[in-house]
């Protein structure tokens, strides 16, 4: 079994949005060039790729997701963290189109029925809902274990990204991440980017790498 640690970092989600859109304000797509306005900054972000933000349409492309229902589980989540709402309400408009695509988001999202797979996402991974037992016994533990410690869902996304991104797919890992939003944060950056959540019982998750590329 592998076992990396990642030092603890601690910082503030709502420092970490504002690094972010201080340095890719006005930016392009790494993938089609499409400028970035500072909603698509945050979407990016929240998708676990602020190391090199790209549009939400060239974000749903490399995941294999559908764009449209991706975009109404990202506005879902991001209405659910206090600091990712703030931080949109006060993007700067003068860097988005008129009117801003993105901004439907809000609008879109709060329409979903309720019966919606997504619009259950933060009931279903509070403390309370999580799944109670790991199928994965706990004597045989995944073959890949990182401990993120109390990184924030800015860098722990980002660097779950990377780490997955580097493993062969339908590959399992565990996740140890005591961040307090972690329990709302991991389960639904799992279902939007397609991966499979097994089990969680903060501070621990296991999860399974998507098997499509």
């Amino acid at each position: 079994m592998e076992f990396h640690s990642f030092p603890m970092n601690k910082v503030l989600e709502s420092r970490q949005l504002e690094e972010a859109l201080a340095r890719w304000a006005g930016s392009s797509c790494s993938d089609c060039g499409a400028r970035l306005c500072d909603h698509g900054v945050l979407c990016a972000v929240a998708l676990g790729l602020k190391d090199r933000p790209r549009c939400l349409s060239c974000a749903a492309n490399g995941l294999n997701r559908d764009l449209s229902t991706m975009s109404q589980h990202l506005g879902r989540w991001l209405l659910g963290k206090d600091c990712y709402k703030k931080a949109w309400i006060l993007a700067d408009s003068t860097r988005c189109e008129v009117p801003c695509s993105l901004v439907g988001l809000f609008a879109g999202c709060l329409e979903l029925d309720s019966e919606d797979s997504f619009a259950n996402d933060l009931s279903d991974s509070s403390p309370g809902g999580m799944v109670p037992k790991f199928p994965v016994a706990q004597d045989d533990s995944p073959p890949h274990v990182y401990d993120f410690g109390d990184l924030g869902c800015g860098d722990l996304i980002l660097e779950l990204r990377r780490i997955l991104r580097e493993l062969g797919p339908g590959v399992v890992v565990r996740v140890l991440a005591t961040d307090p939003g972690a329990p709302q944060d991991i389960p639904a950056w799992v279902r939007m980017t397609g991966h499979t959540l097994l089990g969680a019982a903060h501070p621990v998750y296991d999860l399974r790498k998507r098997t499509d590329p």
